[in-house]
Order: structure tokens, then C-alpha cells, then sequence
């Protein structure tokens, strides 16, 4: 039942790479990985 799990590596892996150079600033790239790596953690911890 991990389904949303890749979705957060997903999502955290495309804010790493195409953020920075959308924007050009780093406080919209942080605060996408903040987000990346609390779902993931969440879920990690929810379903294992």
C-alpha cells in the first residue's frame, strides 16, 4: 500500500531539479524540498 511514496520522490526529486532554474531563487526550492521530505517521512512512517 505504498502508492504515495514514489509520488513524494517524485515530487521531491522534480522540485530539486526544475525549481531552482524556474525561479532562480532558493527560498521556493527550500521550502519544496521541506515539503518533499516531510511527506515522504510521513508516509515512511504511516505504512512501514
Amino acid at each position: 500500500m505504498k502508492i504515495k511514496e514514489p509520488f513524494s520522490a517524485v515530487s521531491h526529486a522534480l522540485g530539486t531539479v526544475f525549481v531552482p532554474h524556474l525561479t532562480g531563487t532558493n527560498e521556493i526550492f527550500h521550502l519544496f524540498v521541506l515539503i518533499g521530505s516531510t511527506s515522504h517521512f510521513y508516509y515512511i512512517t504511516k505504512f512501514c
